[in-house]
């Protein structure tokens, strides 16, 4: 394994950093996010041009691209995309608690099984209230949103195409089970809310996909040379488990 490069999708600041195998630091590269005049929301598009930008800079000279790529970001968004990976709005991030009331509705309907099934019980902050939200007072958004993505699970999906998530970011959405690590289908079929617009999980070491042509091009990554493993940040600051296989984990 030669070189790894972290992407770290922050609510303030976007990093890029290059480490080789041994995990020594070789390059380190951010950009603040300009506060939105809504503070609790993010255009996702500018975390993408960012990342771009970052990546460029990280990987221009020859000898400093990558082997690997390994991302990781902040949890509990709600972000909406069509099936062409594009944003319906703009990411509610963490910080927004405005779904205080399906939050209670949550813990008064299903009371202690959701921490002894998913681990936690609701808080307006996580994804599932803020879904159950949009469906009620923006059902137009909901209707157009193919799939709910985190922030890690943007970049991933505007660098490999696919649209995937790990247990980590699962686990901050509310509603996937800790058994088995899979969403549970009763339960969004309970609430009325579209199994199929949550993306799969992975393990937080699988392969996501390879580097697409266009993301190549705009980043300077290599095509189909990378790997990435991908993890939501509250309980893990970066994964960097990679292989040289050409694949993105």
């Amino acid at each position: 394994m030669g070189r790894i490069i972290a992407i770290d999708i922050g609510t303030s600041r976007i990093k890029c950093a290059a480490f080789d195998s041994d995990g020594a630091m070789h390059g380190l590269v951010s950009q603040r996010l300009d506060r939105a005049a809504e503070p609790d929301t993010q255009d996702a598009e500018a975390w993408f041009t960012a990342v771009t930008r970052l990546l460029r800079e990280l990987t221009s000279g020859e000898g400093h691209g990558a082997d690997a790529v390994v991302l990781t970001g902040n949890m509990h968004a709600l972000l909406g995309v069509d099936s062409h990976g594009t944003p319906i709005a703009p990411a509610r991030l963490w910080s927004d608690n405005h779904a205080s009331s399906e939050s209670a509705e949550l813990n008064a309907r299903y009371g202690m099984m959701l921490s002894e099934r998913y681990g936690n019980q609701s808080i307006p902050v996580f994804t599932l209230p803020k879904m159950l939200q949009m469906k009620r007072e923006t059902p137009e958004l909901y209707q157009r949103t193919v799939k709910f993505l985190q922030s890690k699970d943007f970049i991933a999906m505007r660098l490999t195409g696919r649209m995937a998530t790990d247990p980590t970011d699962a686990s901050g959405v509310l509603g996937m089970k800790l058994a088995d690590n899979s969403w549970d289908a009763e339960l969004f079929d309970e609430l009325l809310l579209d199994l199929d617009k949550l993306p799969d999980i992975l393990p937080s070491t699988a392969t996501v996909g390879h580097v697409t042509t266009e993301a190549a091009e705009s980043t300077g990554l290599a095509k189909e040379r990378l790997s990435s493993s991908v993890r939501g940040t509250s309980p893990a600051p970066l994964l960097a488990a990679a292989s040289t296989s050409g694949r993105f984990r």
